[in-house]
């Protein structure tokens, strides 16, 4: 059982952690871990071997995936922020326990956004939930309940003209108002 300083190795040979273990676990603030081609994977605070408080996760290529606080190792805070592998923002808002929950916002990979409003148990869900097409124009706006157009809303066209106005049950088209 490791206790201490160490260190901790890929298969290939290259170093993945240096710092202290507890009970075999690793266990301080300003962690650095790092993918088997070298490049940073996590910055941030362990816990016996827990992620906890704020930190930082990169992908392979280097690139920002999140930026937010831990909490026994899963995404938990308010102003999250993921990214898509090219960078671009691909959310942002609120987690708990990897859960997302009250108003956020998410982003097609290209940067635009697709949808604002608010979550429940990390699907689309209230009143005032908007999604959006590639190009930035507004697609839906109006009630989302589970993730699942229901109750009244809007549908735009690609140019952003309003195609249809009325009620929603469970994702489909019901009726006008």
């Amino acid at each position: 059982m490791k206790n201490g300083n160490g260190k901790y190795y890929y298969e290939n040979g290259q170093l993945w952690y240096e710092g202290n273990f507890k009970n075999d676990k690793f266990h301080q603030n300003g962690v650095k871990t790092v993918h088997p081609t070298g490049k940073i994977k996590f910055e941030g605070n362990m816990c016996e071997g827990k992620k906890t408080g704020p930190g930082k996760f990169y992908y392979e290529n280097g690139k920002l995936w999140y930026f937010g606080n831990f909490k026994d190792d899963k995404f938990d805070g308010t102003n999250i922020s993921t990214y898509h592998s090219n960078g671009n923002k691909k959310f942002e808002g609120n987690m708990a326990v990897g859960i997302k929950y009250g108003l956020g916002k998410l982003y097609y990979e290209t940067g635009s956004l697709w949808y604002e409003g608010d979550f429940k148990d990390d699907k689309f869900h209230g009143t005032d939930c908007k999604t959006y097409y590639m190009t930035g124009v507004k697609k839906y706006e109006g009630s989302m309940v589970a993730g699942k157009k229901t109750g009244v809303g809007k549908i735009f066209t690609e140019d952003g003209k309003l195609h249809k106005e009325g009620i929603f049950v469970n994702d489909k088209w019901e009726r006008d108002m």
